[in-house]
């Protein structure tokens, strides 16, 4: 993320050689017990702006995520598409994160603008990838009984 005075750009709307805000989804756990976070310690940056408030990056995010989606949805389906079905999001969390966090990631996602209740879902990040896999391995004959590895 890189805050410009009133508004932001993320993802390749930033320049490579940007200062920008980096690494911060896992700063909402603070009970991991990380004053940085792993990747950016394996990963330094001399680019990389001080956390200014977490949530909010995280907030604004995912709220240029939810935009970016409907644009491209926009698109590819027309104009009325996005605005007639019910949007549903689900949202992966790392699985030993603290419920604590998981709310925390849930309240972003909601002040993003991802609705709230029954159309707001989270997952652990390995139940959604044995999901993900789940749903590939069905095509390639998986029957109840077999084993894969993930």
């Amino acid at each position: 993320m890189k805050y410009d005075e009133n508004s932001y750009r993320w993802g390749f709307q930033i320049k490579e050689k940007e200062s920008k805000h980096q690494w911060f989804k896992l700063s909402l756990d603070p009970a991991q017990g990380r004053d940085k976070s792993n990747l950016a310690k394996i990963y330094p940056n001399t680019l990389t702006l001080t956390p200014v408030d977490d949530e909010k990056l995280v907030v604004d995010y995912l709220q240029a995520l939810r935009i970016h989606a409907g644009n491209f949805l926009q698109q590819k389906f027309g104009a009325m598409i996005p605005r007639t079905v019910q949007w549903e999001y689900i949202i992966t969390i790392p699985a030993m994160w603290s419920d604590a966090a998981k709310a925390k990631t849930r309240s972003c996602a909601e002040k993003a603008g991802m609705g709230s209740g029954d159309n707001l879902h989270t997952i652990a990040e390995p139940e959604a990838a044995a999901l993900h896999e789940l749903d590939r391995l069905v095509s390639m004959g998986l029957e109840v009984g077999d084993t894969f590895v993930l």
